[in-house]
């Protein structure tokens, strides 16, 4: 049994489950699940044969046996994501243009009154009639800000661990990008323009992807192929890459 095999030559290293840890960034408690043969523990079917395979190759072992034990469940692929609504004819955009400047002016108006007659000690909040948000009307979130910068290095530096980047090369793409899980914090979430590139150092990262043949990714400087020929989910953790169930 693979989990048996993983604590005996561990124990012949003479590694505590700690420092396994420490090398391949596993939870202990997902590592002592893994020798136990417990998978119903660790988070997922994608995370088990990551785990598994990281552990394996840690110890110097062949995680393919294993693996085989790990046969994914059939692939239920999400809906696409729904059809950005119909645009509205040329008569009516102008129509709304012009009910959208009058309602400006008019909160133009106000605000100035307001700080005139109140001596600038209030703030007022206007807000537009049938306005719709979008990710260009909204200042970004820390989160956004950070997964958008650029990371500099040189050629000669040694790669970056736990970086991910997620670039759209051919077309846009669409995404939803969260930390760990399906329900994990929300680190992006809008099309990213062809030629755009957002960065993360993380090491899990679940994505859901609108135009899969438009993506790019890459692990710690390696290009990762994308697991999906239509929209669907996958789950990036450590140096592999998975269709989620």
């Amino acid at each position: 049994m693979i989990g048996s095999e993983l604590r005996a030559e561990r124990e012949r290293r003479g590694l505590a489950l700690a420092e396994v840890e420490a090398r391949t960034k596993i939870r202990v408690r997902y590592l002592a699940a893994l020798e136990e043969g417990r998978y119903e523990l660790l988070p997922g079917h994608a995370y088990a044969r990551a785990f598994l395979r990281d552990y394996a190759e840690e110890l110097g072992l062949d995680p393919s046996p294993a693996l085989s034990e790990l046969e994914p469940p059939a692939e239920q692929l999400p809906p696409p994501p729904p059809p950005p609504p119909p645009r509205l004819p040329r008569v009516a955009r102008r129509t709304a243009l012009a009910g959208a400047t009058a309602v400006v002016m008019v909160a133009a108006v106000t605000v100035a009154g307001a700080l005139l007659g109140g001596g600038g000690r209030h703030a007022v909040a206007v807000t537009h009639p049938g306005s719709t948000a979008t990710t260009h009307t909204r200042p970004p979130t820390r989160a956004h800000r950070h997964a958008r910068s650029r990371t500099h290095r040189s050629a000669s530096a040694p790669p970056v661990r736990d970086l991910i980047e997620v670039a759209a090369t051919t077309g846009n793409c669409w995404l939803e990008i969260r930390s760990g899980s399906a329900t994990g914090p929300l680190l992006y979430e809008a099309t990213l323009a062809a030629g755009d590139t957002v960065r993360f150092h993380r090491r899990f990262l679940w994505v859901r992807v609108g135009a899969p043949s438009s993506l790019r990714l890459t692990v710690d400087g390696r290009v990762e192929p994308v697991p999906l020929t239509a929209p669907g989910d996958i789950a990036i953790v450590g140096r592999h890459v998975a269709v989620t169930a």
